[in-house]
């Protein structure tokens, strides 16, 4: 009996120690688990506040309010030009066309944002310039020659005796794929080029994850990035090509006008972000 009572015992033992460690092993994964779980928050918390910082000073305050002004300002532009061909068109044969033409360009140059355009006058979005800046210097030249580009446009077109040595040629001027039509052609492109880089970029910052401030403010060192400022220094190159060449030869700005609405049309629907 003895024999037995002291193997019970020593079970009871083993059982206990075993109960004992499996308690302990229990309350360690537990902790474990709980500081893991912690850390996470923690980090979650960390990444909301950087992206909470980066949306209000760069996106709602930045990309957002330029992306806006960009629509606005290319359809008031594109809006505005076919208005005047259309006028064109109909008044041709008319011996008054320079007169009433006139009466015209004044109705169309006191519409709101044409009327801002024309006096350099680029809204809210001028306070967005600087912010564009932290996306390197490429975002920011596209976007401010693409608003200039708009202003000269329409302070030329609007200003009659400009129209009037334009339209001394009305088949060249009223072409289906010259004159005035090319432009506006090439206007359109430019906003939608644009508005889907501007959306590209929002969706990369969203994408990148940052965990802390200072990982943004190196992301135009990051090779994805890089390959969308070498596009839009590109687009900047044939867009001051184009307007340079306004003031050139014929064959010029034929030259000038191919290229950039070629390359347009070839980019458009790429995403620089995702080119290998």
């Amino acid at each position: 009996m003895r024999i037995k009572e002291i193997i019970k015992s020593e079970r009871v033992k083993e059982l206990i120690q075993s109960a004992v460690v499996a308690s302990l092993i229990s309350v360690a994964i537990s902790g474990t688990f709980q500081w893991y779980i912690h850390q996470q928050y923690i980090y979650q918390r960390q990444a909301e506040a950087v992206y909470t910082r980066i949306e209000e000073t760069y996106l709602l305050n930045g990309l957002y309010q330029i992306e806006s002004q960009l629509s606005v300002f290319g359809t008031a532009t594109t809006t505005a030009l076919m208005d005047i061909r259309r006028e064109v068109s109909r008044l041709q044969s008319d011996p008054e066309i320079i007169v009433k033409l006139e009466s015209k360009l004044n109705e169309i140059s006191r519409r709101e944002a044409v009327s801002a355009l024309i006096n350099r006058d680029y809204g809210f979005s001028a306070q967005s310039f600087p912010r564009l800046q932290r996306f390197g210097m490429p975002l920011y030249n596209a976007i401010k020659r693409t608003f200039y580009s708009y202003s000269r446009w329409l302070e030329d077109t609007t200003d009659i005796n400009f129209l009037e040595t334009q339209i001394l040629d009305m088949d060249e001027f009223l072409g289906e794929n010259r004159g005035i039509n090319a432009v506006i052609t090439i206007l359109q492109q430019m906003e939608v080029y644009l508005e889907r880089r501007l959306r590209q970029l929002d969706d990369y910052v969203w994408s990148r994850n940052y965990q802390t401030y200072e990982d943004f403010l190196k992301i135009t060192e990051e090779p994805s990035f890089q390959n969308f400022n070498s596009e839009l220094e590109d687009y900047v190159e044939k867009l001051d090509s184009w307007n340079e060449s306004l003031g050139g030869s014929a064959e010029e700005r034929k030259k000038a006008s191919l290229e950039l609405n070629t390359w347009l049309s070839e980019r458009i629907d790429v995403n620089p972000f995702t080119k290998t």
